[in-house]
């Protein structure tokens, strides 16, 4: 629901299944811009009120253009989202 909702918004989202030490989990990767992150940490308290995520600064990313179309500009911030799978 959540990676569903932060793509339907327009940013780009990577997932990647892991193991939690209560099983199973989905671990969600974005880069935001800092002035969309107060927006974001709203989705996510109110998509997954029990979700686990770090917000890191980015300096520096290589590769293509990470915030394609409408999100233009040096990315400021990526932020990772852990939640348990099926909730």
């Amino acid at each position: 629901r959540l990676k569903r909702f932060l793509i339907k918004a327009g940013y780009r989202v990577t997932t990647m299944d892991a193991s939690g030490a209560h099983g199973p989990v989905e671990i969600l990767f974005s880069i935001i811009r800092r002035r969309q992150l107060a927006r974001v940490e709203r989705v996510i308290r109110r998509c997954s009120p029990r979700a686990f995520y770090t917000i890191e600064d980015v300096r520096f990313a290589s590769g293509p253009e990470p915030l394609a179309g409408r999100f233009r500009g040096r990315p400021q911030l990526r932020s990772l989202i852990s939640r348990r799978k099926g909730k």
